[in-house]
């Protein structure tokens, strides 16, 4: 479990950077069409979304500072750096009261 987490920013981050590689410059067959880049787009996003969050999570909560460096990088590529601090400064403080941000 710990080999998966510690791989998934990078591997998110290599996806990220061969996305934006094929939809600027196109693969074998010639540049994309519309409906490749939405699809492709929304695919990525929902990754992102419901995987990358999800090991962020995982990674910021955990004492070495390697997994809380990639969980950290894993927020910044899906644009929610914030969360780390909000989640663990916040949340953690004050879970299950009126001011529980969650």
């Amino acid at each position: 479990f710990r080999l998966a987490s510690l791989m998934q920013p990078i591997t998110q981050l290599v996806f990220l950077i061969w996305s934006c590689v094929i939809i600027a410059y196109g693969n074998d067959s010639g540049k994309l069409t519309v409906a490749e880049v939405v699809g492709a787009s929304i695919s990525f996003g929902t990754y992102t979304g419901a995987i990358g969050i999800t090991y962020a999570h995982e990674l910021c909560h955990r004492h070495s500072s390697l997994d809380k460096y990639l969980g950290i990088m894993n927020l910044i590529l899906v644009c929610y750096p914030h969360f780390n601090i909000e989640h663990n400064k916040g949340h953690h403080k004050m879970i299950a009261t009126e001011e529980d941000p969650a």
